[in-house]
């Protein structure tokens, strides 16, 4: 699980662009590591677990 990351900026101060893209990419790998487990998750469901070796 990733650290949360902490807003140090005094209140009221606007993000930097450089800031909001960090933001908007955190959200965007997060949401890419919650779908990547709900496709793994309904993977085995229907194909059951993954067989090692032949």
């Amino acid at each position: 699980m990733k650290e949360p990351t902490v807003d140090l900026r005094p209140e009221g101060e606007p993000l930097s662009g450089e800031d909001q893209a960090r933001l908007h990419m955190a959200a965007c790998g997060q949401h890419l590591e919650d779908a990547e487990d709900e496709y793994a998750k309904a993977y085995i469901d229907v194909y059951g677990p993954p067989k090692i070796g032949n």
